[in-house]
């Protein structure tokens, strides 16, 4: 069996109930917070893949023109992160491949969706790590909070700072006082 793009979906096991009642629960809300919380193993990654592909199908066969826009997937590490991206994929070619859900079922009638919604996914700057993910927050909001140009771990952004500091320094007269006794220390 193949899914849109051609490829062919491979069978996956079904989630656990503990795993398919946080999906059920995370999916039937309108907005929320979902967060599992669990030891490393127990397939976190997994019911999080499932979770994103149903999320992914119901908006694109609701008719949202950017599905994953709506998604925000955090991991505390790299590798966890990476692992989701694959996972998303091969539950969205599943579900579709088997039209197991009505929204799967609707995507599948319009074949290029698959490839779409794995691409979007892909590209959101909402999926991956909690430092990527603040880091872009505070990239949208870095003019709101004085910050003319938002550059994050750049060498010229701390050489400005560091010039900025100076120039500060050497406006207060009582600071460059101190400042010439540490330069030029008695003899």
């Amino acid at each position: 069996m193949t899914d849109g793009d051609g490829r062919g979906a491979a069978e996956r096991p079904p989630l656990n109930d503990t795993q398919r009642r946080i999906v059920d629960a995370a999916l039937e809300a309108d907005a929320g917070l979902f967060v599992q919380a669990s030891v490393p193993g127990s397939g976190k990654t997994y019911a999080s893949g499932r979770l994103c592909a149903e999320f992914l199908l119901r908006r694109a066969a609701a008719g949202v023109d950017r599905p994953a826009a709506g998604l925000a997937v955090v991991a505390f590490n790299r590798d966890a992160a990476a692992k989701l991206q694959p996972e998303v994929t091969d539950w969205l070619r599943q579900l579709v491949a088997d039209g197991t859900t009505p929204a799967a079922r609707r995507v599948a009638d319009r074949t290029h969706d698959v490839s779409r919604l794995v691409g979007g996914f892909r590209r959101s700057e909402t999926v991956g790590t909690v430092d990527a993910l603040l880091a872009r927050v505070f990239r949208d909001i870095a003019s709101e909070l004085g910050f003319d140009d938002p550059t994050v771990d750049s060498d010229h952004a701390v050489d400005r700072l560091h010039g900025d500091a100076f120039e500060a320094v050497c406006a207060d007269a009582d600071l460059v006082a101190e400042i010439e006794r540490v330069d030029d220390p008695p003899q």
